[in-house]
């Protein structure tokens, strides 16, 4: 609920604090960017494998925009599992 036409952060910061809590203590999450929308990364795993059969590893170096080559490896695994109980891919 907004009164007086209030910014509505502003609104709910005032309504924390008057709560007895302050906001800016408050932890916030960082939001991490995802440069595969949900899919689309099965479908970047199918384009690598056209060329030949590939290694985990080999294809977690294929895929960019996740950051780093740990989270790479790691949305690489969790997405050729999940392909794999699917039978979109074998070992």
């Amino acid at each position: 609920m907004m009164r007086d036409e209030a910014d509505g952060v502003r609104h709910a910061d005032a309504l924390i604090r008057s709560l007895g809590v302050d906001p800016d203590m408050l932890p916030v999450p960082t939001k991490t960017m995802r440069s595969y929308k949900r899919g689309e990364a099965p479908r970047a795993i199918l384009a690598a494998l056209r060329d030949g059969p590939l290694t985990g590893r080999q294809i977690a170096d294929r895929m960019d925009g996740y950051g780093s080559p740990e989270r790479a490896c790691k949305y690489t695994y969790q997405a050729l599992n999940a392909m794999k109980q699917r039978g979109l891919v074998v070992n």
